[in-house]
């Protein structure tokens, strides 16, 4: 290397380059004296430095993000059941240990014996600061819409916020990694790919437009982003997708045959949970063989009401809508209290702080009480949120107990595509977050295709 420009050699000062420069340093050095820093600690070569400086630009990025992280997990929602949520932040990729990052000087001087980071680590660490920068931007995107309201924004508060974190939960557009194997179960039409995009991406739907543009000038309360008409459309079959992905999922390792239940034929389920009907019900697969009950939850959380959470004197605490800052705040919450049921705490009259946990909270009787407290049922809430299907961690848990299960040496009777391998919880995370995505999506063209013959009747 004694005869080449390292400035031409070396052009990318970027986290690949900086980490391979430094952990090579004692070599390129002792081939070059040339290289060495000066006594101020500079080099010549603009590419050294530039690296150098790439190198602490990422160190100094992630305590940045570390003390977010910190002050996240500290900033505590309790809810009225008694749990708490800690503020939303990525968790999926991790940042690397405090170890693997030793200072600079340290690698230049040769007394650093820790271990290096790989490239994808540092980069990990852009991702989850980029990912910071952008809630800021989205947030301020809300003030802006609320003190500046136009036709066609959405009546959901917080709605972009709310947005952002849904579509940044576990398994939230899984369904775009599915590899086409021209078969149905992996097919993904264009005007359906083309909605889910533009609908988590925050943007409008543009095969709604001429429709809402029409609806609008005739006084009717539409937004152009979709909220309205999957609120306003039949969620019956979004539902229904959804559980069968679930049972396709169950019943792959399964030692006994998984329930469907059926609001027609609550004879199907009463042996599991006396009163509400069981959406899928697994006969000894619960801890000690007990029986497992599933509920199956699809969820927007775009509603145009949103709660304070503070209740009344006579209910105490109800559940608040955070789900712009905390995950699954505007669905988990109201779902769990309106399944499990919720015990009676404090004293009537206390107000009740989602800041503190403390107040009163009136008792409330979940539809699986029978489930849960008599028949000692394991029971599961699955729930999943309209932006690509995003799993809540009951429902990430229950996908894991089934791929270890499977991991054991169970039966798998999964149908994988033959043409590519996958693991069972990819599979099947795949799948249920499609169904997802064909539910959500077509409800919201079906109720655009009734608005716009009611528009044509008119």
């Amino acid at each position: 290397m004694g005869g080449c420009n390292i400035d031409t050699a070396f052009t990318r000062a970027d986290s690949d380059f900086s980490m391979s420069l430094l952990k090579n340093w004692r070599t390129l050095v002792a081939h070059n004296p040339d290289f060495a820093l000066d006594e101020g600690g500079a080099s010549k070569y603009p590419a050294i430095a530039a690296a150098i400086a790439t190198y602490e630009s990422a160190l100094s990025d992630w305590k940045e993000v570390c003390e977010k992280r910190t002050a996240r997990d500290k900033n505590k929602y309790y809810t009225v059941r008694g749990g708490y949520l800690t503020e939303f932040y990525p968790k999926s990729v991790p940042l690397p240990e405090p170890e693997s990052l030793p200072a600079t000087d340290a690698i230049l001087n040769g007394t650093c014996k820790s271990t290096y980071p790989r490239p994808r680590a540092l980069a990990a660490i852009k991702n989850h600061k980029d990912w910071y920068a952008h809630q800021e931007l989205v947030k301020a995107r809300d003030v802006h819409v609320k003190n500046n309201p136009s036709l066609g924004d959405s009546a959901v508060n917080n709605r972009e916020a709310a947005r952002y974190v849904s579509a940044s939960t576990p398994f939230a557009g899984k369904a775009l990694d599915v590899r086409v194997d021209g078969t149905y179960a992996t097919a993904l039409s264009s005007d359906t790919l083309q909605d889910e995009l533009q609908r988590k991406l925050g943007l409008w739907l543009s095969a709604a437009l001429p429709t809402l543009r029409v609806a609008l000038e005739r006084g009717m309360p539409v937004d152009f982003f979709g909220d309205y008409l999957y609120n306003k459309a039949h969620h019956r079959r979004p539902h229904d997708g959804v559980l069968a992905a679930w049972a396709d999922a169950m019943r792959a390792p399964a030692n006994a045959p998984v329930v469907h239940g059926d609001k027609e034929k609550p004879e199907l389920t009463r042996q599991y949970n006396e009163g509400y009907k069981v959406d899928l019900a697994e006969p000894h697969a619960g801890p000690g063989g007990c029986d497992e009950v599933n509920e199956i939850k699809l969820w927007t959380p775009l509603l145009k009401t949103s709660s304070p959470g503070v209740g009344n004197a006579s209910s105490g605490g109800t559940p608040a809508s955070v789900g712009h800052s905390y995950a699954f705040g505007n669905t988990e919450e109201k779902a769990r209290r309106l399944n499990m049921g919720c015990k009676a705490r404090g004293q009537p009259g206390q107000p009740f702080s989602h800041k503190t946990g403390h107040g009163y909270v009136k008792a409330h009787r979940g539809f699986y009480h029978d489930a849960i407290f008599v028949k000692r049922n394991n029971f599961n809430l699955l729930l999943h949120e309209t932006f690509g299907g995003g799993f809540s961690p009951t429902a990430v848990l229950k996908l894991r107990r089934l791929a270890r299960k499977v991991a054991r040496g169970s039966v798998d009777r999964t149908a994988y595509s033959p043409k590519y391998s996958l693991s069972f919880m990819s599979h099947h995370a795949e799948r249920i977050s499609l169904s997802v995505v064909r539910g959500v999506n077509r409800a919201i063209r079906s109720h655009l295709a009734t608005l716009s013959a009611r528009l044509a009747r008119a």
